[in-house]
């Protein structure tokens, strides 16, 4: 967590920043949640065609982004002169308008109030990213646990778990409100009773300009798991953000790239790292530069913290910008790059998604860069199937290479309280998945399975024609794992707040 000296510099520098004379009319309110199945719903319309303009790969929405994304598709509805979408679009747009076209009050509201209890018996398993398994700075610390985990930091014990939660939405005025989103639970493990924030933060708007601080949840890709780099796995990174509220065109010739949507954010990765209070420095891109295409890109910098090479202001601006050389190493970079093409003829949706950790010369050889230091996903979701349209199906295929979410003096790599905050599968490893979804006017009954090996491989780095490669000089046994998960999601309780059970 930021420190309290830090938590209060960006609690005053928000609030000052707020509170400065500003041209121009903006609403701030809170953001929706990422489990909420009204994310499935803007996908599902902008797979038919009724929703152009929202960059799906960079979450969460704002509960104005969903009123306006309503008005959208309630307006591009009106005016279609071909065939009515089924029961199951229509429903959607309804959704949205029935939960988002409220005004918003100051004050507080308690969108939600639930409980949850798990009785499992999934045991962890730790992570190996480099080449000896004697060797500590070998693994990250981090366990993976595909049933248990995936939900955003919440913690689930391997045994049983009783847990009460709840979401209260602030509106403080015009321009600013904020969330809270408490957490108790107890469990059987040894750990006793705790209690976290999932959730915590205030934003505001400087007209099209968000800005955030404090706690919260956001993810960059289309996948099931959200995102290679920010993904559903950890709790939400305590954190400064800076990002466009809507949407934008560019002036002059670079309008024609569409709407894009950029984000900057600065992040502290916590005390419990080899390098305590390490941050990180994320950057997103995300264009649509046709109604049915949206290319995004991610730039994360992992430096600092308690024990990594010193470095001055001006080296670690340098580096951010990825101006060379810097000397001694300072940073752990990562860059991603994805793509969605949308097929509204058939109500379908294509995605691909990569993250690599070192280029390797990227430009003479690319097969280390984007194979063993990697992750790749490649899927696709069909909307709108049966007779009413209340079937939605996907599938997709994960492969994670050697060492994709540690670099250099930062052995207990991209991780946050013992979760990899990128994808949760982990180095090593490859999946197959697929799921449906039976969507009717106010439930959602969802079955999804996996197919998951992670490699016990060991691999040592070595020079190849004078080139870095990985070696595997150990073929150890695989682990594979196989689940099978039940949803049903209930919307009729508070607006905008569906209650799952799984």
């Amino acid at each position: 967590m930021l420190t309290a000296r830090e938590l209060t510099f960006l609690s005053v520098f928000v609030a000052c920043a707020l509170t400065m004379p500003h041209r121009g009319q903006a609403q701030a309110t809170p953001y929706v949640p990422l489990e909420s199945s009204h994310y499935a719903d803007v996908d599902a319309l902008v797979a038919v065609g009724l929703v152009k303009t929202v960059i799906a790969g960079q979450r969460p929405y704002s509960r104005l982004m969903f009123a306006r994304l309503a008005i959208e598709a309630r307006s591009n509805l009106d005016r279609r002169t071909d065939a009515t979408p089924s029961r199951r679009f229509l429903e959607a747009v309804k959704r949205l308008e029935d939960a988002y076209s409220l005004e918003p009050r100051v004050g507080a509201t308690l969108r939600s109030l639930s409980s949850d209890a798990t009785l499992a018996s999934s045991p962890a398993r730790s992570v190996r990213s480099s080449y000896d398994t004697d060797d500590p700075n070998g693994r990250i610390d981090a366990l993976v646990n595909p049933l248990l985990q995936r939900n955003r930091g919440r913690r689930l014990a391997d045994g049983g778990t009783l847990a009460a939660e709840a979401q209260l939405d602030l509106i403080l005025g015009t321009r600013l409100a904020g969330q809270l989103r408490p957490r108790a639970w107890v469990s059987d493990d040894g750990e006793g009773s705790q209690v976290t924030l999932v959730g915590g933060y205030l934003r505001g708007l400087l007209g099209n300009l968000s800005i955030e601080a404090g706690r919260n949840h956001s993810s960059h890709g289309h996948g099931s798991d959200a995102g290679l780099i920010l993904s559903s796995n950890a709790r939400g990174l305590d954190m400064i953000r800076f990002s466009l509220d809507r949407p934008a065109r560019l002036p002059g010739l670079l309008h024609g790239l569409g709407p894009v949507l950029v984000s900057a954010r600065l992040a502290d990765l916590g005390g419990t790292s080899d390098t305590p209070h390490s941050k990180l420095v994320v950057f997103e891109l995300s264009l649509r530069p046709h109604p049915n295409l949206e290319l995004g890109t991610t730039l994360l910098n992992h430096q600092g913290g308690r024990g990594a090479p010193p470095a001055t202001l001006l080296q670690r601006l340098q580096d951010l910008l990825l101006i060379y050389p810097q000397g001694e190493e300072i940073s752990d970079k990562v860059i991603g790059a994805d793509l969605r093409w949308t097929l509204p003829a058939v109500q379908a949706q294509v995605y691909v998604e990569v993250f690599t950790t070192d280029d390797h010369e990227f430009f003479k050889d690319a097969s280390e860069a984007l194979g063993s230091e990697a992750v790749w996903v490649i899927g696709a979701k069909r909307f709108g199937l049966g007779s009413a349209g209340r079937f939605d199906i996907w599938v997709e295929g994960k492969k994670a290479g050697v060492r994709p979410h540690t670099h250099h003096q930062f052995t207990s790599g991209l991780t946050l309280d013992g979760r990899v905050i990128g994808d949760p599968l982990g180095p090593l490893a490859t999946a197959l998945a697929t799921g449906m979804d039976w969507r009717g006017p106010f439930t959602t009954v969802s079955i999804s399975g996996a197919w998951e090996r992670y490699s016990g491989d060991v691999y040592d780095d070595i020079r190849r024609d004078g080139r870095f490669a990985w070696d595997k000089i150990a073929d150890l046994p695989d682990e594979v794992r196989k689940r099978v998960v039940g949803t049903w999601t209930s919307d009729t309780g508070e607006r905008g707040s569906p209650k799952s059970f799984a």
